[in-house]
């Protein structure tokens, strides 16, 4: 029993043991996770608070950043109702935070928009659309409106909104941009309407975006046909359709231009319009589309061709008047030539006292009516307004005696008498125009006496000096005639305008062109007329000329003592001349045999250029209209052929016509000179002296041959090429220059034209004739190209690599002005300094 309980003690015990053993592992397991716990509870409040102190700074972070913010920035509950404000608000709007956390959003919406704006939000809602971005106005505390652009952030839970977070940016000073751009475009564009233009914007497909109701007229689509089609296809020709695309590209390189093109209407009707087009762009600046301005000018275009039919039918008419006068000027100039000549001739030989004045007075009578002549006929200078001043030494004294002279005897018919009055302070001899002089004063003399009976003509000449070598000469012409009226003065010096009625027209006649001339002539020479006038009592003109004064003695003609100092210098030369009138001949025959100069004829311009291959003469005077070949087509075929031993020969052209024309026309062929029939013995022995003798400056032949080579010449300007035509008479070079610069934009054009007809054979007459005037100019290598074209042109032996050239060639042509004006400074500055 006792071992038993012994056992059972024993069991117990141990089981004891076993028990607190257990139990203090497991309390101190349970210390050991305590401990653990610990750690992990003080580990995870230092978390807590470090994670709370980084979000109470982030959210002081985000508080400062939305209370800095320059939008508004809010939150608002489902219904609409203001939770949070940020203090921009109430900068922005005048309303305090408490103010607006009282208020519904809709509240500052100004009145007319609020529907509007509920709608939207609302909208916004029922889609479940998370952001928007909306427009509207508000209205501050003080009852100011503002634009507020305001985008809005919905969070939904579920299918319900649980919050709206929105910034909302004041855009008012931009609003006020956009409105007054609309304002501004929809001002336009009703000018544009109000001034019938068609306006039309097109994107950079073509399509169009935007036409005004005038572009949907003019073209007879309308808006909705025009957006559905292609610009291109619906309304251009098929010329117009390339003409456009090339306006594109330029637009999309964004330049804006104006042109005119035709359109196709909807009716088939073509019209015509000018087009003002532009790029737009969109706000970065990328190019969006075009806009283009129409104007319909059909009527303007129609009436330009009818203008332009009218100038055709003008010019024509012009062409037969100029033709008309030449031939005219011809008729008269060469008998004219022959009577001057032959008194000229008759004044060389033994004359007595009485003799000799009715030499004097034929040859005078003769260079009045030469002077006339010149001037009436010549109208290129009369339509251009430009008449050619040449000055010259003459006596005043002697030119008012033979005006006053000539006079004279119409005069004594009325029974009037002339005096004239020459004051002491005018120069004996002075630098004029003695044409001018002569017309101006016949002009005025005759009116003087048409206009007055039984009374008298003064004519008082004075000087007014303005340097030592230029002054004014002033001339009063008064009559005690029938006067002018006052009223009509100031139209006297008008084309076809005199003091008439019905009596004085049938009595007196006349054209009314005289005064007008006289103005003219005046206004040339630098000068200024006047009048004064007094019905019944008379008239009194005063004019003044711009004067030079005569250096040295003044030489005449038929002082034979002087000019025979010069004739040495002519002995034994040898001279060509291509003259058709017998008259002439024997004129011109006379002079030169007076001078020892031999000389051969020629009646047409076949011999011309038959005796010009046999024979090297010294110079050769060529008479423009002759049988067979002209004088132009003579001079050209000598000049071209360098076989020919007078290619470089200075030819001096004659001609009976008073067309500025014919001059340049001359020139523009190789001639050297010009001279006008009829010619004084004066004239011709100046210009073979100048030519064949010594030079202005007394310089022998070969120092003036240096003259060019010593010049820094332009690139491509052949020195010896200037030399062999000019010598050293810069002068006569300059005047060449500058008739090739006048005429060089006409003649390309001539070459433009022919080369978009592609017609060969006018391109070959074209560098026929530019050839000569391109050599005598120094541009030796181009004129030689020309020279070769031409060849190949006439023989048919062109290739088609060579035909590819020749707008090359042509070009060629209009690139020469820049350096033949640099030429042309070159040879003035040197004239300048020399």
């Amino acid at each position: 029993m006792s071992d038993l309980l012994e056992r059972r003690l024993q069991r117990e015990i141990k089981a004891r043991k076993q028990a607190e053993t257990i139990l203090e592992q497991k309390a101190l397991e349970l210390y050991q996770s305590n401990l653990k716990l610990q750690k992990l509870n003080e580990h995870l409040e230092a978390t807590v608070a470090e994670r709370t102190k980084e979000l109470q700074e982030s959210e002081a972070r985000f508080k400062t950043l939305v209370e800095s913010a320059g939008d508004i920035i809010y939150n608002a509950s489902p219904s609409g109702k203001f939770t949070y404000a940020n203090p921009v608000t109430e900068r922005l709007l005048g309303y305090t935070t408490d103010d607006i956390l009282q208020m519904h959003y809709l509240d500052l919406v100004r009145e007319d928009m609020r529907e509007e704006v509920q709608r939207y939000y609302g909208d916004a809602v029922k889609s479940k659309r998370k952001a928007t971005y909306y427009e509207f106005p508000v209205v501050t505390k003080e009852g100011e409106v503002r634009w507020l652009g305001q985008t809005a952030q919905i969070d939904f839970k579920g299918k319900e909104p649980v919050m709206i977070t929105a910034v909302a940016r004041d855009i008012s000073a931009l609003k006020q941009v956009q409105e007054a751009l609309e304002a501004s475009e929809n001002k336009y564009r009703g000018i544009i309407q109000n001034m019938e233009l068609g306006l039309v914007e097109v994107d950079q497909q073509g399509k169009v975006i935007f036409a005004n109701s005038w572009f949907c007229e003019m073209t007879g689509y309308s808006v909705e046909e025009l957006k559905q089609s292609d610009l291109e296809k619906l309304l251009l020709t098929a010329e117009g359709v390339e003409k456009m695309r090339n306006r594109n590209e330029k637009r999309k390189d964004g330049e804006a231009e104006v042109y005119e093109i035709q359109l196709r209407r909807k009716d088939e009707r073509l019209i015509w319009v000018t087009i003002s087009g532009a790029p737009f762009y969109n706000p970065s600046g990328k190019m969006i589309g075009s806009v283009g301005i129409h104007l319909d000018i059909t009527n303007q275009k129609k009436l330009q061709n009818d203008l332009l039919r009218a100038k055709e039918v003008a010019e024509k008419a012009r062409q037969a008047e100029k033709e008309f006068l030449a031939h005219m000027s011809h008729e008269i100039r060469t008998p004219l030539n022959a009577v001057v000549g032959m008194a000229n001739l008759l004044g060389t030989t033994q004359l007595n006292a009485d003799q000799r004045e009715y030499v004097n007075d034929i040859q005078y009578a003769g260079d009045i009516l030469h002077g006339l002549i010149s001037e009436v006929l010549d109208i290129s200078k009369i339509e251009s307004g430009e008449v050619e001043m040449v000055p010259s030494e003459l006596n005043v004294n002697d030119v008012l005696s033979m005006v006053c002279k000539t006079m004279e005897h119409r005069a004594k018919e009325r029974f009037n008498t002339i005096n004239y009055k020459v004051d002491k302070s005018v120069p004996v001899n002075i630098l004029a125009d003695r044409n001018f002089v002569n017309q101006i004063l016949l002009n005025l003399i005759g009116n003087a006496v048409k206009f007055t009976e039984n009374g008298s003509i003064n004519v008082d000449v004075s000087y007014r000096p303005n340097n030592e070598d230029k002054g004014s000469l002033i001339v009063s012409v008064a009559d005690t005639g029938i006067g002018i009226e006052q009223a009509k003065l100031q139209k006297i010096f008008e084309p076809y305008k005199q003091e008439k009625d019905n009596f004085t027209q049938s009595k007196h006649g006349g054209t009314g062109l005289g005064l007008s001339i006289v103005k003219q002539l005046v206004k040339i020479h630098g000068g200024s007329i006047d009048v004064f006038s007094k019905k019944g009592k008379g008239s009194s003109f005063t004019f003044s000329l711009s004067i030079g004064m005569a250096k040295g003695e003044f030489r005449d003609w038929n002082d034979q003592e002087k000019s025979e100092e010069n004739y040495a210098e002519l002995e034994g030369k040898q001279i060509l001349v291509a003259e058709d009138s017998y008259l002439n001949q024997k004129y011109i025959k006379g002079l030169l045999k007076q001078w020892g100069v031999e000389c051969q004829f020629a009646s047409d311009g076949q011999q011309a250029i038959a005796e010009a291959k046999k024979t090297k003469y010294d110079i050769i005077l060529m008479d423009m209209q002759m049988p067979l070949i002209n004088g132009y087509e003579a001079t050209q075929e000598i000049r071209n052929n360098e076989k020919n031993p007078n290619c470089r020969t200075p030819i001096l052209a004659l001609t009976a016509s008073a067309l500025l024309d014919e001059k340049e026309k001359a020139l523009g062929v190789g001639m050297d000179g010009h001279l006008t029939k009829p010619f004084t013995p004066d004239q011709l022995l100046n210009y073979l002296i100048l030519h064949l003798g010594k030079s202005k400056r007394g310089l022998s032949m070969e120092a003036q041959e240096v003259i060019f080579s010593t010049l820094s010449l332009p690139d491509g300007i052949d020195a010896n090429a200037l030399s062999d035509f000019y010598g050293k008479d810069i002068e006569y070079a300059l005047n060449m220059i500058g008739i090739f610069l006048r005429l060089l934009d006409k003649q390309y054009k001539v070459a433009v034209e022919l080369l978009k007809e592609n017609d060969l054979h006018g391109l070959k007459s074209w560098f026929h004739k530019q050839s000569p005037g391109l050599k005598m100019l120094g541009i030796v290598d181009l004129s030689n190209k020309y020279s070769q074209i031409e060849l190949k042109i006439k023989a048919g032996s062109i290739t088609k690599e060579e035909q590819k050239e020749i707008p090359k060639l042509v070009h060629e042509f209009a690139q020469q002005e820049e350096k033949l004006k640099q030429l042309k400074q070159i040879l003035l500055n040197y004239t300048e300094n020399d």
